[in-house]
């Protein structure tokens, strides 16, 4: 979505000055507040989510508070948290901030520099730091801390993105600062260790992805090494059944073409490879289908449904 920067200067009675002046200060004492309070510590102080039916009236104070909530949350660990909708809820967050300024229009700088922080922050845990880096350039403010904390990140994310440059900068020739392993290394036992995972782990899969064979998979395994490397490699991954999936639909899709050849073609052995890699691919969806709490299970249950029928194909014509 498009950011919108913050006006330089805003024209206001001395009457509504005071009233600003006066929920600024409010606010900025309770923002500072939760971000020094940090995680686990604050359960008994956090506000109900928002109802959704209440979403037009909600205040700036209520969609700060449920990011900051969250925002020790390990994103690459653990399942993006919700929000009273069921939805992912730095994505939400960001909508709601974009509503809210909206609604709200003529916002001092001060203000606006929290919403804008808050937003920063759910580009972060979404993995996006360039998002992220856009949008702090949009807070400008007359606190010292809330500057200080907008440097040191876009410190951090400078950092990261000298490990991780964009795909475009990589086509441009860009030579990464270094490798994963000293990414990973570099961060480990800091807050950004979660997003060096993440962006490791992307850069990962679209590497696995480019090795797919588009002319068929039996003759090439370059996708099967990597995906199962992809697998090792992020085990920790709350994504980790997303590549479990990969790997069964390899399998399934060698043992659709060991069927084609079998049906169509002259190969004695294809029923009989057709059989292996549809129990393999077996094998992993009936893994992925008994792993609670991730949204991989339903597809994999299907998935299983589906197998039956190829499964019933190839019983028969072994059988001949």
């Amino acid at each position: 979505m498009a950011l919108k920067r913050a006006p330089t200067s805003w024209t206001r009675s001395p009457a509504s000055s005071g009233k600003i002046a006066l929920r600024f200060t409010f606010l900025l004492a309770l923002f500072w507040a939760w971000v020094s309070m940090g995680g686990c510590s604050v359960w008994r102080f956090k506000q109900p989510a928002t109802p959704v039916e209440n979403r037009d009236y909600e205040t700036l104070n209520a969609i700060v508070s449920e990011v900051l909530f969250e925002k020790t949350t390990d994103t690459y660990r653990l399942p993006m948290p919700r929000d009273a909708e069921g939805t992912n809820l730095f994505l939400s967050a960001i909508e709601r901030l974009e509503a809210w300024r909206q609604r709200n229009p003529g916002q001092s700088d001060e203000i606006l520099s929290i919403a804008y922080y808050t937003e920063g922050l759910c580009y972060e845990k979404l993995g996006q730091p360039l998002n992220a880096l856009e949008t702090y350039a949009l807070v400008r403010s007359n606190d010292a801390d809330l500057m200080s904390s907008v440097e040191e990140r876009v410190a951090r994310l400078g950092e990261l993105l000298a490990f991780f440059p964009p795909e475009n900068r990589e086509a441009e020739g860009f030579t990464p600062s270094g490798n994963i392993e000293e990414a990973i290394e570099t961060f480990t036992g800091t807050e950004w260790e979660p997003l060096a995972w993440i962006l490791a782990e992307n850069r990962v899969v679209r590497e696995a992805l480019e090795k797919r064979d588009s002319g068929g998979q039996v003759a090439s395994t370059a996708y099967k090494d990597a995906i199962e490397g992809l697998i090792v490699q992020f085990s920790e991954s709350r994504r980790v059944y997303e590549h479990w999936m990969r790997l069964g639909l390899y399998h399934e899709n060698i043992a659709r073409e060991w069927i084609t050849m079998g049906e169509y073609g002259n190969n004695d052995k294809a029923w009989d490879l057709a059989d292996k890699a549809l129990q393999k691919a077996s094998e992993v969806y009936l893994k992925v289908s008994q792993a609670d709490g991730y949204p991989e299970k339903r597809e994999a249950q299907a998935k299983l449904v589906t197998l039956e029928e190829l499964s019933r194909k190839i019983e028969l014509n072994l059988a001949e």
